[in-house]
């Protein structure tokens, strides 16, 4: 046990380390007038409002059968449960109930995600890009998430330590509270599995992907009613219906695809939608306004709402997931620190079940 406390506080040191060299770098970027992530140029996305519709009933509907079937399953368990999730009710559900809903929810997700986005990519012409995968560009993806979660995780558990600590703000995430009423190894794996990598993975997709992507197609004003409502993107029209002509006349005063890429090193070489015709713009991702990225962390936060107080935190710790994907238009870096949050969650959690043994 000693030598796990050592090897956390020396992962706290080395987390704080990197935090305290990445903000100074953050300072002197905004000092020169720059960005702190530099930003990449794209087009909007293809799907619109329908299709996060369908998602979201997909989930819905999916939570409603997973609830029936729950009930189904185990007729005795939730004779005293009325209503479903276990945070509504008075008395916890037991553990074997925990443990089906937790695995029974990482595979919903999974399931709802494997549908939605191949009939999304089909219905509305989606890339990997749209998507934000950029393969080319994964080790600078991962080494940014890195710095940002170095950043962001020490403000977030800050947050939550003072209104847990000093406003008596107790936390009540259901898992949580099972897990320290009854230490099990089956559900800590299930939870472990569903918190570091079901969660983040479904829920980085459907905010800042699917959410705030569409929203930033609302910002960007690019777009008609049909595409909007429907799904379609003007620049992806406009580069198959008017493709680029080349014009010598411009092309001092234009800069060439190489310049922009030294000049941004989180331009993929390969991106199509760096340059674009006018009719097809690529969208300035610094250009556009914040409500997008204020909108969906606030819908994230309040997804979380029946946790205690832990929706203030993940509040402003979705300010800066979204800022990342706005700037790079890739779902890595907020995957990263995504990541690394519940890691480090489950992680401490972990380690006070054992200290309590």
């Amino acid at each position: 046990m000693l030598l796990l406390n050592t090897l956390l506080l020396a992962a706290f040191f080395g987390i704080a380390a990197c935090g305290l060299q990445t903000a100074y770098q953050i300072v002197q970027r905004l000092q020169r007038g720059e960005e702190i992530v530099p930003a990449v140029p794209r087009r909007e996305v293809p799907w619109g409002l329908l299709d996060f519709c369908i998602a979201f009933l997909a989930l819905a509907t999916g939570a409603v059968i997973l609830g029936l079937s729950l009930r189904a399953a185990f007729p005795a368990e939730l004779a005293q449960q009325p209503e479903l999730p276990v945070e509504g009710a008075n008395v916890a559900p037991p553990q074997s109930v925990i443990l089906a809903m937790t695995v029974a929810d990482s595979l919903l997700k999974l399931a709802v995600m494997l549908a939605i986005i191949p009939l999304i990519s089909w219905r509305t012409g989606t890339t990997a890009k749209d998507w934000g995968i950029d393969w080319s560009q994964l080790r600078e993806d991962v080494v940014l998430g890195a710095r940002a979660f170095c950043v962001l995780i020490p403000i977030v558990f800050a947050i939550q330590a003072t209104l847990v600590l000093v406003f008596q703000w107790p936390s009540k995430h259901p898992l949580i509270e099972s897990l320290k009423e009854a230490p099990s190894l089956s559900l800590f794996a299930a939870s472990f599995i569903a918190a570091v990598i079901m969660a983040p993975i479904a829920e980085e997709w459907s905010f800042r992907v699917l959410l705030q992507g569409w929203l930033e197609k609302v910002a960007s004003r690019q777009f008609s009613w049909e595409q909007l409502l429907l799904g379609g993107s003007a620049s992806h029209e406009a580069a198959l219906v008017e493709p680029l002509e080349e014009d010598n006349s411009d092309s001092a005063a234009t800069p060439r695809s190489s310049e922009r890429l030294r000049d941004n090193p989180y331009l993929s070489p390969s991106d199509p939608f760096a340059t674009t015709s006018r009719a097809g713009e690529a969208v300035p991702a610094a250009q556009l306004p914040w409500w997008p990225i204020v909108a969906s962390a606030a819908i994230f936060a309040l997804v979380h709402v029946s946790h205690g107080p832990d929706f203030v935190p993940l509040f402003v710790l979705s300010l800066g997931l979204g800022y990342l994907y706005r700037q790079t238009h890739r779902i890595t870096p907020s995957l990263v620190v995504h990541f690394g949050l519940n890691l480090t969650t489950m992680v401490a959690i972990g380690a006070s079940l054992l200290e309590s043994k």
